[in-house]
């Protein structure tokens, strides 16, 4: 009997062999520290983007922060961002005494687009945020060419997808910047970890920001480590009597296991802790799942084809999910129904986790909006929006099988 559940985020990219490599790195302590890898990180992307600087951090938004920082944006400025997001990409903004703007999203795409941020530009504006939510290409040629009409620096968060193409050009080197997310559920995972990217004009203070920082101690490299492989032990028994579950409860409550957004974000505030280059453990990890990055984003190609062809007579509203001819390896595929919660419990019942990333929409639940001058009202499609979403997992560690269950189910619940 299968107890593991089939989810979206519960470790989507880690296979047999990675927790082999992670329980090589546990037991080499002098190796979590310094080390090599980083600078062969960075140089991969660099590879990948000719003309600008990488460098890595502990976090994407840590590198959203640094990279912000290096095209000088500071007190006084304001940032437009999008209203369908992560809190941690306002307390970025707020955290250089900038002020973040919100900018609606068009429902299809669940990106802000050229319309919605010509409504919230104003003369204090400094740059645009470009969030590709999902891995779905917002409309960045547009968005640069009339921010640089302005003299307004665009930076791409592209911390739903590596190595995704618009045309012959990679998302990421359009604007002037742009930041990769290493999280635990991202394209590529070390359960922290981020990389920021910058024109080379602006590379010495990108790298300025992290040699200002120190390494995160030997205790917070340890811990997490040890998220993957506890993780793993867990979700073998998840179902077990409910077994997994209280596993992973314990692990946060004892504070063993890390969460993805810390208590102070949700109230506007930088988690200090974070703010810290990436070590060599970390470095080593992400540099090890980036030479799988072709095979887990075809992957991703095949399950959203196979989900995009099965749910089509259902009715749901199906994400956009091809740039031209091209599918794309989307993070997240991800349908709108009109009662998410009805259909998280159905799904749920028959061992399949879906998830609801964003809802809220400045997500995750228990932001305190004022703090990030977050007024929902003001962004009625992205309110919309995360009042309808449902994810469906596109991982690699998805077999046929599990995505015909997937299929199976929501076809069930429409029964």
């Amino acid at each position: 009997m299968r107890f593991e559940p089939i989810s979206v985020s519960l470790l989507p990219n880690y296979e047999p062999d990675d927790f082999r490599f992670i329980k090589r790195l546990l037991v080499k302590p002098e190796d979590w520290r310094i080390g090599p890898t980083s600078k062969k990180l960075e140089s991969w992307f660099e590879g990948y983007f000719p003309g600008f600087k990488a460098v890595s951090f502990l976090s994407g938004r840590v590198a959203l922060k640094a990279v912000l920082k290096s095209l000088g944006v500071g007190k006084g400025d304001e940032v437009v961002v999008p209203a369908f997001s992560c809190v941690v990409v306002p307390v970025a903004v707020k955290s250089l005494g900038a002020k973040p703007v919100y900018a609606d999203i068009n429902e299809d795409s669940n990106n802000l687009t050229l319309s919605s941020i010509k409504k919230v530009v104003t003369k204090r504006t400094k740059s645009v945020v470009v969030q590709h939510t999902f891995g779905f290409p917002a409309e960045v040629e547009k968005i640069v060419a009339w921010c640089h009409q302005r003299q307004i620096l665009v930076v791409e968060d592209c911390a739903h997808g590596i190595g995704i193409k618009v045309g012959d050009q990679w998302l990421g080197s359009f604007g002037d910047g742009a930041i990769f997310s290493f999280g635990r559920d991202k394209a590529v995972s070390s359960v922290f970890g981020g990389l920021g990217l910058v024109k080379n004009k602006w590379g010495r203070n990108l790298v300025s920001c992290q040699q200002k920082m120190n390494l995160p101690t030997n205790f917070f490299i340890f811990k997490q480590l040890f998220y993957p492989l506890y993780f793993r032990a867990s979700l073998d028994v998840y179902n077990f009597f409910n077994l997994g579950k209280l596993m992973i409860w314990l692990g946060q409550w004892a504070g063993l296991l890390s969460m993805a957004v810390f208590a102070g974000e949700k109230k506007g505030q930088t988690a200090r802790i974070l703010e810290k280059r990436m070590p060599e453990a970390l470095a080593q990890i992400a540099f090890y799942q980036l030479s799988k990055i072709d095979r887990f984003n075809q992957a991703r190609v095949d399950a959203v084809e196979f989900y995009g062809s099965a749910l089509k007579s259902l009715p749901i509203r199906l994400p956009l999910f091809k740039a031209g001819n091209q599918t794309l390896p989307l993070l997240r595929f991800t349908i709108k129904v009109p009662d998410p919660q009805l259909l998280y419990e159905f799904s749920k019942k028959r061992n399949v986790v879906l998830n609801n990333w964003y809802y809220p929409c400045l997500a995750p639940s228990g932001v305190v909006n004022e703090k990030v001058a977050f007024d929902p009202i003001q962004t009625p499609r992205a309110q919309t929006s995360s009042l309808q979403v449902v994810n469906l997992p596109t991982h690699p560690r998805l077999r046929r099988a599990d995505l015909e269950k997937v299929v199976r189910v929501i076809k069930d619940f429409y029964a």
